[in-house]
C-alpha cells in the first residue's frame, strides 16, 4: 500500500512523522517498508537515519524506461532488514531535469516488492504528482495552528479530493500545543476533515536528530511515539509476514553484505 505524507508548510515535521512511522510498520509491525523522501534537494530523511545519499535515484528518476527491480536496487539504501529508503542530495548547481513519470513508475516497482511504500512529498510537488496521489491508501497533511498551515492544508485536501480516489485523507497536528496560532477548534472547523491526531512536544526530538536515529529509538515511550503508534496502528493493524519479491531480496541481501 502506498502512504503520502505532506507538510502543510515546513517547519512542522512532515518529515519526522514519515520516517518515525515507517520505522514502526517495519522494526515493530514486521512489514518491508519503503520510505522515499521527495525533496531530492534539501531533504533529510537519509541524514536523520545515518545514511549517505547517492546518485542513484536521480538516475533513477531520469531513466524510468530502464527502471526495473534491478536498476532501483542499486539506487535503495538499506537500514533494516525491513526498512530501505531512497533519497537523494542532488547538487544545487544542476537542474532537476527529470521525466514526470518517474516517480509514478518508481512506485509502481516498489509497491510490487515491498509491503509499504511510504512517500514524504514536498508540498510544491503535489500538483506534478496527482497521479500518486490518487492511488494513494492514506495522505496524511501534517500542519500546526497557523493561518497559513491552515490555508495550506485546505488547499491540499482539496486537491485531493479532486482527483476521485479511493484513498482516505486526514490531519496531523504537530506542534499545536506550543502554537500561539487560532483555536485548535477553529482550525478543525476550518479545514473539514478528520484530525488523526495532536502530536505533543518531543524533548528529544534535537537529540534524534542529531544523532541520526528516529525518535522510535531515542524515545520510543515517549507521549509523541504513543500518539504516533495509535495512527500507525490505525493504518496497518494487521501483523503479516513481510513480502519477499525480487528487490525485497536484493535488499537483504545487500544489507548483510
Amino acid at each position: 500500500k502506498l502512504v503520502v505524507t505532506i507538510g502543510s508548510r515546513g517547519g512542522v515535521g512532515a518529515s519526522t512523522i514519515a520516517l518515525n512511522s515507517a520505522w514502526l510498520l517495519a522494526e515493530e509491525m514486521g512489514h518491508r517498508v519503503a520510505l522515499v523522501d521527495l525533496d531530492l534537494q534539501f531533504g533529510t530523511l537519509a541524514l536523520s537515519l545515518d545514511l549517505v545519499p547517492s546518485t542513484g535515484m536521480i538516475e533513477t528518476l531520469r531513466q524510468p524506461d530502464r527502471m526495473d527491480s534491478l536498476f532501483i536496487s542499486s539506487a535503495v539504501l538499506p537500514k533494516t532488514e525491513n526498512l530501505s529508503v531512497l533519497a537523494a542530495e542532488e547538487d544545487l548547481t544542476r537542474q532537476l531535469d527529470l521525466h514526470g513519470s518517474g516517480i509514478v513508475r518508481l512506485v509502481e516497482e516498489l509497491r510490487g516488492s515491498f509491503d509499504w511504500v511510504w512517500l514524504d512529498m514536498p508540498r510544491n510537488l503535489c500538483h506534478l504528482h496527482t497521479s500518486v496521489l490518487r492511488d494513494a491508501a492514506h495522505v496524511q497533511v501534517v500542519s500546526d495552528l497557523t493561518l497559513a498551515g491552515m490555508r495550506d492544508t485546505m488547499r491540499i485536501i482539496n486537491l485531493f479530493n479532486s482527483l476521485g480516489g479511493d484513498g482516505t485523507i486526514g490531519v496531523i497536528l504537530n506542534h499545536a500545543r506550543r502554537s500561539k496560532g487560532m483555536p485548535k477548534g477553529e482550525f478543525i472547523k476550518g479545514v473539514d476533515c478528520k484530525i488523526l491526531a495532536n502530536l505533543p512536544e518531543e524533548p528529544k526530538a534535537l537529540q534524534a536528530a542529531t544523532v541520526g536515529k528516529p525518535l522510535a529509538q531515542i524515545a520510543a515511550r515517549g507521549k509523541f511515539m504513543a500518539e504516533l503508534r495509535k495512527v500507525t496502528n490505525d493504518i496497518a493493524p494487521t501483523v503479516k509476514e513481510p513480502r519477499r519479491g525480487l528487490l525485497g531480496g536484493l535488499i537483504t541481501k545487500k544489507n548483510r553484505s
